[in-house]
């Protein structure tokens, strides 16, 4: 029993390692004076290295035991490296060597585990991620999302040492349909995770532990759906999952200022549906056997996580500068409107513009700057009816915002929806060997 807590500890850590340290971004590009793009290799290393390691994991055919015993290690070295990180170099190198050890990892586990702990911990580790990663980082440091990660990659090499062998794959595994699905879920699940984080932190000003709160809704409801649905066949399984994503991403998408009941009820639907999904759903469609083609699966979700990133980031960027120029238009006609002396106007507007043109793409003005300056000479009565206009600012702010993220919401959406159509061919279109290296596929008729 001790063995498999370990283990299973070890694999919710290496899955939840491609989100764990979204919450913690902001304070890294502060920490280490670096841009948003720099800092983004945090992750992108991560879900890289693992993509590939597990891909080269299919070719190979390692022998379970070997490969659990060295990926854990890896990613414990890895682990102190990047808690002790000097730099953001560092860091990036780091946390792809962690990419290494948690593919290794993972794929070994997968032969080594229950089915159920195995599906459990991944669905259970990328739906935990962000919020565990906030709220070490609020509480203590963004250094100790990495120092917890240790004693279980470490524990996980002891109990590995004393346990007995498992034979090997005997033959390579093709990908299969389920796999593309893999792919589709977890794209969807970069939008409802990560463009989530930064609306809650850089749009709407929560806290890093304020937005992890939020965010426990997600694993939360992901158990919970997990252990409460009847037995069912893994297709209706993985369509409902896939279903309740979108329905969640839907609802973020049609978001129209800020709503923190809306984004629960989004979170909860999105977190009930990667219970589903990714735990009884995907990872038993068309398995007959213990092993669930791990090492195809880890391979879809890291490179479906980096689709994600790359297909709605960009759309984030181009929905930000289409706001722009409305919200300023808007918060212009509002200073003007004001009931504040002219004096105080013009040196708002002074600040405020000032504050706009110093302001990267991408990023937001500080408000709160130029309010400060224009209390400084204002009397006391202008001064009330800046905080006034000033929290109507905010709300311009906040709602300019919230409209830049609906396209790339209703995109991940869209990207969950698609997966149905791998999950519906599942069974129906079937991968076969043709002699030593050519493969056909064949269409069942059922």
């Amino acid at each position: 029993m001790f063995r498999r807590v370990i283990l299973t500890g070890a694999a919710v850590f290496a899955f939840a390692d491609s989100a764990i340290v979204v919450l913690a971004l902001p304070e890294l590009v502060g920490r280490f004076d670096a841009s948003v793009t720099g800092v983004s290799w945090v992750l992108n290393a991560y879900n890289l290295t693992a993509a590939v390691t597990a891909l080269a994991a299919v070719v190979a055919r390692p022998e379970p035991k070997r490969t659990a015993i060295a990926g854990a290690a890896i990613f414990t070295i890895a682990s102190i490296v990047c808690a002790a990180s000097p730099s953001l170099a560092v860091l990036v190198v780091a946390r792809g060597l962690e990419g290494i050890g948690g593919a290794l990892l993972l794929v070994g586990a997968a032969r080594l585990i229950p089915r159920s702990d195995w599906e459990h911990a991944g669905a259970l580790g990328l739906a935990a991620g962000p919020a565990l990663g906030g709220l070490l980082t609020q509480l203590i440091d963004w250094r100790a999302i990495f120092v917890a990660q240790v004693p279980f990659a470490l524990g996980a090499v002891v109990v590995l040492t004393a346990a007995s062998r498992v034979e090997r794959p005997r033959e390579h595994r093709l990908p299969a349909a389920r796999d593309a699905a893999h792919v589709l879920v977890a794209a969807a699940l970069a939008g409802a995770l990560f463009l989530t984080v930064i609306l809650l932190v850089n749009g709407w000003s929560l806290t890093p532990l304020e937005a992890a709160a939020l965010l426990t809704l997600v694993p939360a409801a992901g158990l919970a759906a997990a252990l409460a649905l009847p037995e069912i066949s893994p297709r209706l399984t993985a369509a409902l999952g896939i279903v309740g994503i979108a329905f969640g991403l839907g609802v973020l998408g049609f978001l129209s200022g800020e709503s923190i009941p809306l984004v629960g009820v989004a979170l909860v639907a999105i977190g009930a549906g990667t219970g589903l999904a990714l735990g009884p759903g995907l990872p038993r469609l068309g398995v007959r056997n213990h092993d669930p083609g791990a090492s195809w699966a880890i391979v879809a979700r890291h490179a479906g996580l980096l689709l994600g990133a790359a297909l709605l980031a960009p759309l984030l960027a181009s929905g930000l500068r289409d706001v722009r120029d409305e919200a300023i238009k808007d918060g212009a006609r509002r200073v003007i409107s004001a009931p504040i002396s002219v004096r105080t106007k013009v040196t708002l507007s002074y600040y405020l513009a000032r504050a706009v043109i110093r302001t990267p793409n991408g990023e937001l003005p500080d408000i709160d700057g130029a309010f400060d300056r224009a209390r400084g000479s204002a009397d006391e009565e202008d001064r009330r009816d800046l905080a006034e206009l000033e929290t109507s600012l905010h709300d311009v702010v906040k709602d300019a915002v919230t409209r830049a993220f609906r396209q790339p919401y209703r995109v991940a959406a869209l990207l969950a929806l698609l997966a149905l159509i791998p999950v519906a061919a599942q069974g129906l279109l079937r991968f076969e060997r043709v002699g030593e290296r050519a493969v056909r596929v064949r269409y069942e008729r059922r």
